[in-house]
């Protein structure tokens, strides 16, 4: 039996409170890195020690899975409208199937607005653009 290996990072960004920041992201075990442009941006991927993939949730003390909204947690880090982080993930079980995702998060007056977008949207834009079906890329 396969297991689903996959991979996730960030674009970079910038953020509203650099140690809130930091501490936000040792609290969901992800590892950040920096880079000065004419200011400094922040990306994300989740740290070595946990799923490659962003958190969802957390266990408490008694073993009981928190549900956490990571999209919005996210987006109160971000310095204002304006700034979009995008989380990207890609992952595979051997060859029977790949998979890639993207989202862009946005902070808003009322919280935060998010776009998805799969690699699976191609079999949708192959039908509506060519109305042909074709086979998955999977088995």
């Amino acid at each position: 039996m396969a297991n689903y290996i996959s991979h996730s990072r960030s674009n970079y960004f910038q953020v509203l409170d650099i140690p809130k920041f930091h501490d936000w992201c040792n609290e969901r075990n992800l590892a950040f890195q920096s880079k000065e442009r004419d200011k400094t941006l922040w990306m994300i991927y989740p740290d070595d020690s946990t799923e490659a993939s962003f958190p969802d949730g957390y266990y408490d003390d008694d073993g009981d899975l928190v549900e956490i909204d990571f999209h919005s947690e996210l987006a109160a880090h971000l310095i204002d409208e304006n700034e979009v982080a995008i989380l990207i993930e890609v992952g595979y079980e051997k060859l029977r199937y790949f998979c890639g995702f993207a989202t862009a998060i946005r902070k808003t007056a009322y919280g935060y607005d998010e776009l998805h977008i799969s690699l699976n949207d191609i079999y949708a834009l192959i039908f509506s653009e060519w109305g042909l079906e074709t086979t998955d890329a999977s088995y």
